[in-house]
């Protein structure tokens, strides 16, 4: 199945629409692609398992990938130049700027999300929380997300 996605109805594209796209040039071609931070999101929608960004479930997403920055060291997306290679962080401000993105991922309650994200098997298992934890994780970051987004 494909992932498809869409940002129509995001304010921040409507007025800014050409923040959307970006031009990538390679040494043999260029082409036109969404732009990293809202890409890594698209994608990320199927890690987080919610299919959408909205004001009510923006705090949530936010949890969840941030629950996934701590054990699996995951970023939003890296840059390299000029001898610099950084690593870009979620923020309240990134997931707010992209409130109405939608995807065909289906949701998952933070129960089912936790369960899956504890379970043998998952990235880096050594240092995995437990699933309370996990859930009292997702209920930090959320509050974190609440206050800084504030």
């Amino acid at each position: 199945m494909s992932l498809d996605w869409n940002a129509s109805k995001i304010e921040y594209f409507k007025k800014n629409p050409d923040e959307l796209w970006v031009k990538i040039k390679t040494n043999m071609d260029e082409y036109d692609d969404v732009n990293a931070e809202t890409k890594s999101l698209i994608f990320g929608s199927m890690a987080v398992g919610l299919g959408s960004i909205t004001y009510s479930n923006a705090a949530e997403w936010y949890a969840r990938w941030k629950l996934m920055e701590e054990y699996d060291g995951l970023y939003l997306y890296r840059t390299f130049g000029d001898g610099i290679d950084e690593k870009v962080y979620l923020t309240p401000e990134i997931v707010l700027k992209h409130i109405n993105l939608s995807t065909n991922v289906s949701n998952r309650s933070t129960t089912e999300w936790c369960k899956n994200f504890v379970k043998p098997g998952s990235f880096k298992l050594d240092n995995r929380p437990t699933l309370a934890q996990a859930k009292a994780l997702i209920t930090v970051n959320k509050m974190q997300f609440e206050k800084m987004a504030a």
